[in-house]
């Protein structure tokens, strides 16, 4: 590997840092992909390989449906924006104006509850806490996978 590659993915992996960062630290992973191939920056498999490796490092953490980014994670962009490309700032600021309004949906668990929430300008709008003894496995799984079509739905039965 040159230097050039070298630099090329740990610039990639910083841009995946900022805009995690820019989204208040926290980014649906299904957003996230759906915006980084939208910019044909990265393919789905580097992107995945991407995101393996700033968890694996620390950098990132998982929590359901999420990413957010650690304290790691924050003092590496702290470091490293400075090297970012106006067109990288440009994009993340492209992407933040995007965001602005759209609605997001976290999952959270203890062991006894599933929590779904959503989100508007990162502001809580509807939240439900639903005991996991009540549900099968299967539509537990479902619930994290697709909270957003349960929550719709869950809306839509209401009077």
């Amino acid at each position: 590997m040159t230097n050039n590659d070298a630099f090329a993915l740990a610039k990639d992996k910083l841009f995946l840092l900022k805009l995690i960062e820019s989204n208040d630290g926290t980014i649906e992973i299904k957003t996230l992909q759906q915006f980084v191939l939208e910019l044909e920056r990265l393919n789905y498999f580097y992107l995945m390989q991407f995101l393996q490796e700033l968890e694996k490092t620390e950098l990132i953490q998982k929590k359901g449906t999420f990413i957010e980014i650690t304290q790691h994670g924050i003092d590496a962009v702290n470091l490293f924006t400075k090297n970012m490309t106006p067109e990288d700032v440009k994009q993340i600021e492209a992407f933040q104006e995007k965001q602005k309004n759209q609605p997001q949906y976290l999952v959270e668990e203890t062991v006894t509850q599933l929590q779904i929430q959503k989100r508007i300008q990162k502001q809580p709008v509807l939240t439900i806490s639903l005991e996991k003894h009540g549900y099968s496995p299967e539509t537990l799984e479902n619930i994290r996978k697709h909270p957003q079509y349960f929550l719709e739905k869950w809306e839509e039965s209401l009077p």
